[in-house]
């Protein structure tokens, strides 16, 4: 629907000079329309008030005998005059603005009596081709006259019925039949008057009005024939364009009538199309008058024409229902002129019509009408302000005339449709306009009153109402387009089947987006008749899981169409979800980290198991983690990690003690497990294989630089001491003896006299000398001993020194203590009986240095004069 507002042309009316109360004003002079036309037998030709170029001003057309086709193109209120050349140079009657092939181009069709009748194909831009022959309608000249288009068989393609004018005993020519071709869709028609039914007796038929008069959907042929030998005829359509004679039943002979017009419209407002008929005689004393003929709904029609005051005597030709006042009801314009060329002239014909749907005339309306011989009239609305004007068409030496009209306060709708699977022009359809508890009707012809054309844009007045409640635009398809609230004063395009839409309901947004694994439910509004889905499928709703564009087109049960709106849906690839974890460092801690990856970004929102939330987790314990979150296009991710952790951190070590007191000979051989390899094992400044006894450190470091200290200790045996005890022998005399005594290391001890004897802790008989004893624990650790056995002095077993040492245990030097000036000898063995240090000659106030010595247990003797004196000293550090 597409909605214009009325631009009213001041300048028109400013020219017009109207009076106070005055409602038409003949303006043709003012606009420079004068059509010149000379009628060769007196019977006129027709007009058209059809807006040729569909630029929403309605332009003229003028037929006329032996001349060019007379146009004048309306640009908003000033109108351009074109003279058309014709194909034929006869008596032009009918000129018929039709778009027989659907192009959306007005093309024209040419009635001539006593010639032919042409087609003229408009190929745009107002350029005219004669396809008359190619469109299967070649003629022979005839008594051609009035021609209406509609279409009879509801194919969605226009048929043409051709009104001839014959059965008079002078008629020479052929081809005296009224003719009804068929179009079709490739612009060509069949002549199937025979076949169709209709009668093909030789009738003088001025024009044919086609409607429909029984409202079953079918459009019916109403031929009116002139003269009192001949009936009119009601076709009655029954459907494919099939004809019975329904005359009588539908009461529309109109017998011994000469009837010019037959002019239809809804009088009275009951929603059935009634008939107005001019009427003609050459004898004024006959009793004959135009007529209206009442649809009572039922198929039959009565003539009302008496009581509603529409009964004239004079000589009429052309009628035209319009509501000048736009007040809702139907008024009535008739154009008279006498045939016989001095016979008297009057006046057209107006009658008002009272809100009892009876009519008076009113001579106030045009206030200017002159005497005239008009013929055809047509209505349209020339400035655009929404009443309809008219134009008459006359012969010489009258002027047609071009009323304005004037207007008033009341308002108004007008509207124009199109059809699309019913023909272009959307003829044959019903417009309805509800409006304040009334119902105003109109049908839509091509063809109609006497040898003329209406405007295509409809005006429907709807007093003081100021909105239409509702419009029902019923098309030949069957079909019917509905349309709510419409403001009044308005210009309305319908198109046949916008209001048959349908929505793909379903959705929120033209473009649907789908996580992965998602699917979308699309559903037609409404019911319909069938469904076409682009995916092929044929049902009234689908599944859709696949990235694409998706509609349907449904239809109704008269074949159109609707289109729905286009969705795009999307659906986006599976979130790629990568998670990098960082595990437990060292066994124990919490340091494990998980940072979450998205492919699609970064996400709306991740909840972990353990209640935090976000994409980067740190502080984190050994274990498996899960989550659930919403990718950044808010598709759902989910999954799970773990977060290791290295075993624990397991050790073993095993130490192997000193074997003899102060070696480095004690070893520690370490075992490690879990955390994670390889290690580093860091034993300071210490040889694990070669350590002397004392409390060790050993630092252990895994791979991720975790450390661990641990602690572990060496022992060693207490220093292997020996001492041997001597008692001197006489010179002369093997009487010595020596006592071992042994402490210390690791027993049993393995003893070796340098005299042979083993195992032994003494000796007996012994010479003087020098002798060794050997001593060795278990672990192989040695004390060797140098003893004499003197001559002359012996040492007392148990003979305690009278000197001592200290301080002892010492760090650096030892001193004697006892001894008063002598000269002394000293030697220190170390725990294996090894001489280390030794002195001679020295004075024993001097103190002996062992700050060289390394720890240990050692043994000094001490040699004053015959005695020998033996300490056991500590040396630490």
């Amino acid at each position: 629907m597409i909605r214009y507002p009325f631009r009213i042309l001041f300048i028109i009316l400013a020219c017009a000079n109207i009076s106070v109360g005055q409602q038409f004003a003949d303006i043709a002079n003012q606009l420079g329309i004068n059509p010149q036309y000379n009628s060769a037998n007196n019977w006129g030709a027709g007009v058209s008030f059809f807006d040729i170029n569909q630029d929403g001003w309605d332009d003229i057309t003028y037929a006329r005998d032996y001349d060019s086709l007379l146009i004048y193109f309306n640009h908003e209120g000033v109108f351009t005059r074109h003279a058309l050349p014709l194909p034929d140079s006869g008596m032009l009657k009918n000129a018929l603005w039709v778009d027989y092939d659907n192009d959306g181009h007005f093309d024209l069709f040419l009635s001539f009596f006593e010639g032919k009748f042409y087609l003229l194909r408009n190929n745009g831009n107002f350029d005219f081709t004669d396809v008359t022959d190619m469109a299967g309608l070649s003629n022979l000249p005839a008594f051609n006259y009035g021609v209406t288009v509609a279409d009879v068989n509801r194919d969605g393609f226009l048929d043409i019925y051709i009104s001839r004018y014959s059965g008079l005993p002078h008629h020479p020519y052929h081809q005296k039949y009224n003719l009804l071709f068929l179009g079709s869709s490739e612009g060509v028609f069949t002549d199937v008057t025979l076949e169709s039914g209709l009668n093909n007796t030789v009738r003088p038929t001025f024009l044919s009005v086609i409607f429909d008069y029984d409202m079953d959907g079918w459009p019916d042929i109403y031929e009116i024939n002139d003269r009192t030998l001949f009936d009119n005829i009601m076709h009655k359509n029954m459907g494919n364009a099939m004809f019975s004679d329904a005359t009588a039943e539908s009461n529309s002979s109109f017998a011994q009538g000469h009837p010019m017009t037959a002019t239809v419209g809804d009088y009275d407002n009951d929603g059935f199309l009634d008939v107005f008929m001019t009427n003609s005689t050459y004898n004024p004393s006959l009793d004959v008058t135009t007529t209206l003929l009442r649809n009572s709904g039922n198929g039959a029609f009565s003539d009302v024409s008496g009581d509603v005051g529409v009964a004239f005597h004079e000589f009429s030709w052309g009628g035209l229902w319009m509501d000048y006042d736009n007040d809702g009801l139907q008024d009535l314009y008739i154009a008279t002129s006498p045939i016989v060329q001095n016979a008297p002239v009057y006046k057209d014909i107006f009658v008002k019509q009272l809100p009892d749907h009876t009519f008076e005339p009113d001579s106030t309306v045009f206030g200017n009408m002159l005497v005239q011989r008009n013929y055809s009239v047509a209505r349209g609305d020339l400035n655009n302000d929404g009443f309809y004007d008219l134009v008459t068409h006359s012969i010489a030496p009258y002027q047609s005339n071009v009323w304005l009209n004037s207007g008033n306060e009341n308002n108004f709708v007008k509207i124009t449709i199109k059809g699309t699977i019913s023909n272009r022009m959307a003829i044959g359809s019903w417009i309805r306009v509800f409006s304040n508890g009334q119902q105003y009707t109109q049908y839509t012809m091509c063809g109609e009153n006497y040898i003329s054309q209406n405007s295509q844009h409809h005006i429907f007045g709807l007093g003081s109402a100021s909105a239409v409640d509702s419009v029902h635009v019923e098309y030949l398809s069957g079909h019917t387009d509905k349309y709510y609230n419409l403001e009044a004063n308005q210009h309305y395009y319908f198109q046949e089947g916008e209001t048959h839409t349908v929505s793909l309901l379903g959705h929120h947004q033209p473009n649907e987006i789908l996580c992965s694994g998602d699917s979308l439910v699309l559903f037609s509004s409404g019911n319909h008749f069938s469904y076409l889905w682009n995916t092929g499928d044929t049902t009234q709703h689908i599944t859709v899981s696949q990235s694409g564009l998706y509609h349907l087109t449904t239809w109704n049960e008269f074949g159109l169409h609707a289109l729905s709106d286009t969705v795009e849906v999307v659906v986006l690839p599976e979130t790629e979800v990568t998670l990098n974890v960082s595990g437990v460092v060292c066994p124990g801690e919490s340091n494990g980290i998980i940072q979450l990856l998205a492919s699609t970004g970064t996400p709306q929102q991740v909840i972990w198991n353990h209640g935090a939330m976000g994409t980067l987790l740190d502080g984190l314990n050994e274990g498996v983690y899960s989550f659930i979150g919403l990718d950044s296009a808010g598709c759902p991710i989910e999954g799970n990690v773990y977060v290791p952790e290295p075993p624990p951190f397991q050790h073993s070590i095993k130490t192997t003690d000193v074997l003899c007191f102060g070696e480095s000979t004690g070893g520690a051989a370490l075992s490690v497990t879990g955390a994670t390899p390889p290690y580093s094992i860091d034993w300071g400044d210490f040889n694990p294989t070669q350590l002397p006894a004392g409390n060790f450190e050993v630092s252990v470091t895994d791979q991720n630089n975790c450390e661990w200290v641990l602690n572990f200790t060496i022992d060693q045996p207490d220093p292997l001491i020996a001492d041997v005890s001597t008692s001197p022998s006489a010179e002369d005399e093997a009487s010595g003896s020596a006592e071992l005594d042994v402490s210390g290391g690791v027993p049993p001890y393995s003893v070796e006299w340098s005299n042979g004897v083993i195992d032994s802790s003494s000796l007996d008989a012994l010479p003087p000398g020098i002798y060794h004893v050997w001593v060795t624990d278990s672990n192989q650790c040695e004390v060797f001993l140098e003893f004499e056995i003197d001559a002359t002095t012996h040492i007392q077993p148990g003979h305690m020194p009278t000197l001592s040492l200290y301080p002892n245990p010492t760090r650096q030097w030892v001193w004697i203590q006892g001894c008063k000036n002598h000269m002394i000898d000293w030697v220190v063995h170390d725990a294996t009986g090894r001489i280390v240090l030794h002195s001679s000659g020295i004075s024993c106030n001097e103190p002996i240095d062992v700050s060289k010595l390394s720890p240990g247990m050692y043994t000094i003797r001490i040699s004053r004069n015959l005695e020998m004196d033996v300490f056991r000293v500590v040396i630490t550090r």
